[in-house]
């Protein structure tokens, strides 16, 4: 993730974002150099088990030699597990956030369209000034902070939430008498999956889920109320959660 100071759009600005995405190709192409000649020897030696990530290697140095980060490379999932350990920077998805001052607020009053991003890339805009001020507030004056400035939600949520959007995240809930949780999964999660996330034995012994959806839990308040009106329902293994589902899980366990 990348944090940046107010973006003017200016040639000083553009060119401090090439040379840093520059040193980081030039960074990760001098890993890949040391490994290749370490693979190298390995492959010779008949460890046919490397080629794949000796192939991997020595189309990313290709790659990052034409000054394109690795994230926007097409890479198949066998290798993406197979050379998961290097970690690259260039590989890493990144977030530009552009911080502003209080005189550009309208800009969060009345958001326009995103500029046209590379892959694997997400913007979004905070005002730090406000963010501070807000980090210092108890939550129950949060709100009413944010409408003095005829706003509706802090920096941090839209950093969340675009976070979440990027990395292809959503969450879901689960409702006890003491507690309230959230739970992170990747999107495209299957309940039985999902189970698995709050416990293995939930996902072993899955047999259903109870699910609603959060906007209506939070409108009528009760699981009974949404049992009466339908909108409390029964999902086998294979339904996909979906973004704020509240599920109960049910199990043999």
């Amino acid at each position: 993730m990348r944090w940046s100071g107010s973006w003017g759009g200016g040639e000083e600005e553009c060119r401090a974002w090439t040379i840093v995405r520059g040193t980081n190709a030039q960074n990760a192409a001098g890993v890949i150099h040391t490994d290749l000649q370490a693979l190298r020897i390995f492959v010779n030696d008949e460890l046919g088990s490397l080629e794949k990530e000796l192939a991997y290697l020595q189309r990313a140095k290709t790659w990052l030699e034409s000054e394109k980060p690795l994230r926007e490379m097409e890479v198949a999932d066998d290798e993406r597990k197979l050379v998961k350990g290097f970690a690259f920077l260039s590989e890493k998805p990144m977030i530009y956030v552009e911080n502003i001052d209080e005189a550009q607020l309208d800009r969060l009053r009345h958001p326009t369209a995103a500029a046209d991003l590379r892959p694997s890339t997400e913007s979004t805009i905070i005002c730090g000034k406000l963010e501070a001020e807000m980090a210092e507030l108890p939550r129950t004056e949060m709100q009413s902070f944010l409408a003095d400035y005829g706003l509706t939600e802090s920096g941090a949520e839209r950093l969340i939430r675009t976070t979440y959007r990027l990395l292809g995240l959503i969450s879901f809930f689960t409702v006890g008498e003491e507690e309230c949780r959230a739970w992170t999964i990747v999107r495209g999660t299957n309940a039985q999956n999902a189970a698995g996330v709050i416990h293995t034995d939930l996902q072993d012994h899955f047999i259903r889920a109870e699910v609603c959806g959060y906007e209506d839990f939070k409108k009528h308040g009760s699981f009974n109320l949404l049992k009466e009106r339908g909108l409390l329902r029964l999902e086998g293994k294979e339904y996909v959660v979906k973004d704020g589902d509240i599920m109960t899980i049910r199990h043999s366990g």
